[in-house]
């Protein structure tokens, strides 16, 4: 049992003994899930004969079957044939072709599922994780509470063509409901949005300046625990949950991300037969 979290969205400064206790228990959040890191992925795209950084996705099997799910901007040319995408196993190994089939893509909601094959499933294996339902929140709402965000943006990422290997660290962000005006284009129902600053803490605790991040598109959002103030909090790893995936940064003030529930959607809808075991499972 935790002691009373007085305000998690107060700015954070470690020169008080509140800031030290919130930074603490959220390090401490980030460390009980570092296993969901592998279940994310750099994702490339081939233009010519050189790849280069495209997004990031979200590895997710339901069943058998097994998906990535990323953000639908900017697919157009990858749905033609015109662009391949490639994704990396694991660090230092260089890039595989996604093979799979892109089983859908929402450019009004921003989000797209491409359907593995067995071949690209046994590749990434066991370096990568699979999310499965239980690792999903189709009910999430815009509570606050503590998220983080996971992706590879284009910064973190080298290709070595001689050596054909494939270098990459991933951005862990955590971040709290955003409390400004709703920004243009955005929708409440299809939409989560969180606060981003210009400066940040790394896990030791030293203030930085926070990147652009183009390339984070596609990137994971789970929700790590709700705060409520004043209360007690217990906390465990199996609280995390995937609520969405990330599509869009203004940068200092605002990350957008898409509930993952459209994305289940679009799965639901191409494959009737999980689409009944999912609803079951949150019906």
């Amino acid at each position: 049992m935790d002691k009373p979290i007085d305000d998690p969205n107060a700015p954070l400064t470690l020169e008080t003994e509140a800031g030290q206790r919130i930074f603490s228990f959220w390090r401490r959040m980030l460390e009980g899930t570092q296993d969901d890191q592998r279940a994310i992925v750099p994702l490339f795209a081939k233009h010519g004969e050189r790849l280069a950084h495209n997004r990031t996705g979200v590895l997710l099997a339901i069943g058998d079957a097994h998906f990535v799910v990323t953000a639908a901007h900017d697919m157009e040319e990858v749905a033609k044939g015109h662009i391949g995408l490639y994704l990396s196993p694991s660090r230092g190994q260089f890039a595989i072709p996604l093979s799979g089939r892109l089983v859908g893509a929402e450019p009004k909601i921003d989000v797209a599922v491409i359907e593995l094959p067995s071949n690209t499933i046994s590749e990434l294996q066991p370096e990568r994780r699979f999310l499965c339902m239980s690792d999903a929140d189709w009910n999430a709402d815009a509570t606050p509470g503590a998220y983080v965000v996971r992706g590879y943006p284009e910064q973190l990422v080298r290709i070595d063509w001689s050596a054909r290997n494939a270098a990459f660290k991933p951005m862990i962000y955590l971040a709290h409901v955003y409390e400004g005006d709703l920004p243009d284009g955005a929708d409440e129902r299809i939409h989560l949005l969180l606060q981003h600053g210009k400066k940040g803490h790394a896990m030791d605790g030293q203030v930085l300046r926070l990147p652009r991040i183009p390339g984070m598109s596609g990137g994971g959002i789970w929700k790590l625990c709700e705060f409520r103030r004043g209360v007690m909090i217990s906390w465990q790893p199996s609280q995390a949950k995937l609520v969405g995936i990330q599509t869009h940064c203004k940068h200092g003030s605002y990350l957008k991300g898409t509930w993952i529930k459209y994305a289940l959607d679009l799965i639901a809808r191409h494959y009737p037969a999980l689409g009944r075991v999912m609803k079951d499972m949150y019906l």
